[in-house]
């Protein structure tokens, strides 16, 4: 069972504005110590167009819905 708080390579999202685009998580991003968790998302069909989101958007219903497998 998924943890709804957990985010992992593989997860898949989509904007709750434009739910036909689908991002997958890449990998957590690696940044200054003082900036919150963040990850790199892939365009599902054009793995070259990447975002940056942090983990409290990907969370937040209001943005981003989780894609279960």
């Amino acid at each position: 069972m998924m943890r709804e708080n957990t985010i992992n390579p593989g997860d898949k999202f989509t904007r709750v504005e434009n739910s036909r685009t689908v991002w997958v998580v890449v990998r957590e991003a690696v940044l200054a110590q003082v900036m919150p968790p963040h990850f790199q998302l892939a365009h599902a069909m054009i793995r070259s167009r990447t975002i940056m989101m942090s983990t409290s958007a990907l969370l937040d219903k209001n943005l981003f819905k989780r894609i279960e497998n």
